[in-house]
């Protein structure tokens, strides 16, 4: 239903399922989502928090010695900031970074090892850490006041839609290998570059985050543009087939650890 557009049906189906379960950690999980869908955001983050409770959930709120965000303000705190979610979604998360910064006077934030040199570049002034167990010397500092998942700042800072409208660029790329890679890629005549990635391997979800590369076509034939693959894993039979059937290249970085 929720898939179908059919958000006001969702979401009185995701009402039944939790008052026959109340402790039906999904049922509140996707209730959140459905609510946020609908504009309810005061009670789709407090919801929210039950994704804290299912087994895919990387961190916890024990896991760390400080006391649980309540929400009060936090001028002159040390916040403690994690995340929790996958990847994708802590790049998405991190646009609330900067609100936090804004609000705090010191921000500890830990996150997956991959994203860690980015996010010291983009949010300077914040101490960014590995998030691993067990915890890295940054989540002990005593003089941390309060602890959040990166998550739970939607309830402060994205209120309702128009909250989310108009951010500025919150991650920052490294500007040498930015201008090394264009000399390497931009292809003559072309004056634009795209990334691309279109397969997802997760098991949840994947299919629905996913396309054959030859659905592509139509984009990949746009003139004065260079394509160069952002796809994890061993694709190089699918753009070759892609080239030699379609004519169509995507540039592969042998350098780059995708």
């Amino acid at each position: 239903l929720f898939e179908l557009d059919q958000l006001g049906a969702a979401l009185e189906a995701m009402n039944e399922l939790v008052a026959l379960q109340p402790d039906y950690v999904d049922a509140h999980y996707n209730r959140a989502l459905i609510l946020m869908a609908l504009g309810k955001f005061d009670e789709g983050w407090k919801t929210f928090k039950w994704r804290l409770k299912r087994p895919d959930v990387h961190v916890r709120h024990e896991d760390f010695a400080q006391p649980v965000w309540a929400g009060e303000a936090l001028a002159g705190k040390h916040a403690l900031v994690w995340t929790d979610l996958g990847l994708g979604e802590e790049i998405l998360t991190a646009s609330l970074i900067p609100d936090l910064q804004a609000a705090a006077e010191h921000v500890t934030l830990l996150c997956s090892e991959r994203l860690v040199g980015l996010f010291q570049r983009s949010f300077p002034g914040a101490t960014v850490a590995v998030r691993k167990s067990p915890l890295p010397a940054a989540a002990l500092a005593q003089d941390i006041d309060v602890q959040m998942s990166l998550a739970e700042l939607g309830a402060a800072f994205r209120p309702d839609f128009a909250s989310f409208a108009g951010r500025p660029k919150y991650l920052t790329a490294n500007a040498g290998v930015v201008q090394e890679l264009r000399r390497k890629y931009l292809q003559a005549g072309n004056t634009l570059l795209v990334g691309i990635s279109w397969h997802s391997t997760h098991p949840g979800i994947g299919a629905q985050k996913s396309a054959a590369l030859a659905e592509w076509l139509p984009l990949l034939k746009v003139p004065g543009v260079t394509f160069v693959s952002l796809q994890y894993g061993d694709c190089r039979a699918e753009i070759d087939a892609l080239r030699r059937d379609h004519g169509a290249n995507i540039i592969q970085d042998a350098d780059i650890d995708l």
